[in-house]
């Protein structure tokens, strides 16, 4: 009985000691950056617009740490007004300016978190746009840059981007960027348009998701039609972009991204059903027009949801359409570029897969459905995860806070 009692107190012993150093463990962990924080700025012509992006764990940690023991906790909601005051009030104190003898104030937005993946609470990052105001007539001299994000990590850095150059900065240390650097050019607008465009398709699930559908819907129909479907979903996509843009309309970004959803699940079906009916031996040469159709609305919905960033990004003064028609040109860039590579892979999957039905093996078609349903569901499962409301605000809300 001794010895039993003996070894209960020393497993209870070691147990309290390895419960305490794993939650000594989690508090002493994040002592260095998770990884460095971007400032990307686009001149205007009387602000300089910001783009702060990092990993969301550091940006908790500073604001808490600022804050002290009255601070949001790292369980805070993401959709916190106190966080989004925090956070802004964080970054406001943190990233300088100054041009011509002249602090220029910084105002920043709200913060969007996202999670890489839902499981892991370290692939969390932020975004905050912000804008840096600076008068009329500003000395032309150059730009000072001063970024103190994170100061209470080790190996704290920050990269900035200005004008195709780029600088880490490191503690208190100042960079210094020409004044050519520091001029909105409609060459600079239509290359960061251009070149935000082509990264659109990439930068989102939703998106991205909706292409793969679209290939797996098309990959039963002749490639013309996959062509017509993608030039109606480009030319959707831009005209619902510069509607937005151009404050003609005013659209609910829950909504465009529910009617998103809803519009991936939708071509998904379709998918399913012409394989369906191709197992079944029916023409299902009917559904190529409903694909079109079903590719036009979602690019409108994808438009929709699309200009949000780009709406806090700030907009050129000047050739705003020309910009627009740029941004519309780098989606279409990278979607021909996936469809040279998706589309070949596709064929030669359709023609294995004939192939082994002859011998039993599954066909092209029942490979088809699975995979459809698994979209839906992937499609269902990434709206019931995502805290949609609370992480992509109204178009127009954004358009007031960045017209501030």
């Amino acid at each position: 009985m001794t010895s039993i009692f003996f070894w209960a107190r020393r497993g209870a012993i070691v147990l309290f000691l390895a419960l305490l150093f794993g939650y000594s463990g989690v508090a002493w962990a994040h002592s260095e950056q998770t990884e460095a924080a971007q400032l990307q700025i686009a001149p205007r012509r009387d602000y300089l617009s910001l783009r702060i992006v990092g990993a969301g764990l550091d940006l908790r940690d500073a604001v808490a740490r600022s804050e002290g023991a009255s601070g949001h906790t790292s369980t805070e909601s993401t959709a916190s007004a106190l966080l989004q005051r925090l956070a802004a009030r964080y970054i406001e104190s943190h990233v300088f300016f100054e041009q011509g003898e002249q602090v220029l104030p910084v105002k920043a937005g709200p913060v969007h978190f996202w999670k890489r993946s839902a499981s892991d609470p370290d692939s969390e990052h932020f975004e905050i746009f912000a804008r840096a105001e600076r008068p009329a007539k500003l000395a032309r001299t150059p730009l000072t840059v001063s970024v103190t994000l994170f100061g209470n990590l080790d190996k704290a850095a920050t990269i900035v981007y200005l004008g195709g150059d780029s600088h880490v900065v490191r503690g208190v240390k100042d960079v210094e960027f020409p004044l050519a650097s520091t001029i909105p050019t409609l060459r600079g607008d239509l290359t960061d348009f251009a070149w935000s465009g082509a990264q659109h398709p990439f930068s989102g699930v939703d998106h991205l998701l909706f292409l793969v559908v679209l290939f797996l819907a098309a990959s039963v129909l002749p490639l013309r039609r996959l062509v017509v479907a993608l030039v109606g979903f480009t030319l959707a996509h831009g005209i619902a972009f510069s509607l937005v843009l151009t404050g003609q309309v005013a659209f609910s970004a829950f909504l465009a991204a529910l009617g998103a959803i809803i519009s991936i699940v939708a071509v998904a079906a379709l998918a399913w059903w012409q394989a369906r009916q191709d197992e079944r031996g029916i023409s299902f040469a009917e559904g190529a027009p409903l694909l079109i159709v079903l590719a036009t609305l979602g690019g409108l919905l994808h438009g929709f949801s699309g200009a949000v960033p780009l709406q806090a990004w700030g907009l050129p003064e000047t050739s705003l359409f020309a910009c627009i028609l740029a941004w519309t040109m780098g989606v279409a860039a990278s979607q021909v570029a996936m469809t040279a590579i998706v589309w070949p892979l596709l064929s030669h999957f359709h023609r294995k897969f004939a192939h082994n039905a002859q011998y039993g093996g599954m066909s092209w078609t029942r490979t088809l459905q699975i995979a459809s349903l698994a979209c839906m569901a992937i499609g269902g499962w990434w709206f019931a995860q995502s805290d949609v409301e609370g992480d992509l605000p109204s178009i127009s809300a954004v358009k007031s806070q960045t017209t501030k």
